[in-house]
């Protein structure tokens, strides 16, 4: 069985550059958002090399590979990954108690999916769909083969990104709120989880100390990155696998990693406080400053 690295975290907080790069080592095989993968088993949707998921050469033959139930019934297996994955089942998992609903019929399909992604030769599948409840259910199926890489960006970053009313626009305040949750949740799993499993990396300190920064990811892992590391500091790209979900950049063929810090330059700083200051202590506990 292979093991699972998952990135969980807040929406536009750099998961799709992180796991992008992290899938140039031959260990990791990048297979994007996993929670969206029977929307596109059933509808065939588009993978990130182009190609409808049926005829991709990638995604084609992970779809051969599962067994016929659950290409016969991707509706059903599709509504118990949500039940099984929502906010709402969060509590559950961290009182050791599985959610309602047939918990069984759930783990058997993630592990027949996990399965038919071994048809890549790599020690660790990435899955970067964020979502925390996921992250636990996961957890609860694959144990100690599944680590978490818990990704945090400053708030500032995340309501700018959001404003950019790409993909999914989302009002400050708004963002402030979802952050809030989400890290705030990601934070308690941290302090709980033993360190072997999971992981805080911050945004900014992957672009502005990459080789610190993945120095430390391939400790966590048990794999060398030293090569990944070079090729950030040569400013070489990176390709973009065969991916289900993600962002617009999926929509590139590879991506240099760099800074995207646009809302320093261009959120007042009244805006900077004010946002500073709502997402206390959240900012203070990952050592954010309140101006730059």
């Amino acid at each position: 069985m292979k093991e699972i690295i998952y990135i969980l975290g807040a929406g536009r907080s750099g998961s799709t550059v992180l796991a992008t790069v992290l899938n140039d080592h031959k260990e990791i095989t990048n297979v994007g958002e996993l929670h969206h993968f029977f929307s596109y088993l059933k509808n065939n949707e588009l993978c990130s090399c182009g190609l409808e998921f049926d005829s991709c050469t990638y995604w084609g033959s992970v779809k051969e590979s599962l067994p016929q139930k659950i290409k016969d019934n991707v509706d059903d297996y599709e509504q118990l990954a949500h039940r099984m994955e929502y906010h709402s089942a969060i509590p559950f998992y961290l009182v050791g108690a599985k959610p309602g609903g047939n918990f069984q019929k759930y783990r058997e399909a993630q592990e027949q999916i996990v399965q038919a992604l071994q048809t890549v030769d790599s020690r660790y599948v990435l899955d970067s769909a964020k979502y925390i409840g996921r992250f636990l259910a996961l957890r609860k199926i694959f144990n100690r083969n599944i680590k978490g890489i818990f990704l945090i960006r400053d708030v500032r970053g995340v309501i700018w990104s959001f404003k950019k009313n790409v993909q999914t626009y989302r009002p400050p305040l708004s963002t402030i709120l979802y952050y809030w949750i989400i890290n705030s949740l990601g934070q308690m799993l941290v302090w709980l989880l033993p360190n072997k499993q999971i992981i805080k990396v911050r945004y900014e300190d992957i672009v502005d100390n990459p080789k610190q920064t993945f120095t430390n990811i391939g400790d966590f892992l048990e794999i060398d990155l030293s090569e990944t590391i070079k090729k950030i500091e040569e400013k070489e790209s990176f390709e973009i696998p065969h991916l289900v979900g993600g962002n617009r950049l999926k929509k590139s063929d590879a991506i240099t990693l760099r800074k995207d810090d646009k809302w320093i330059k261009n959120m007042s700083t009244f805006r900077k406080i004010g946002y500073y200051l709502l997402s206390f202590p959240l900012m203070l506990i990952n050592k954010y400053k309140i101006l730059k």
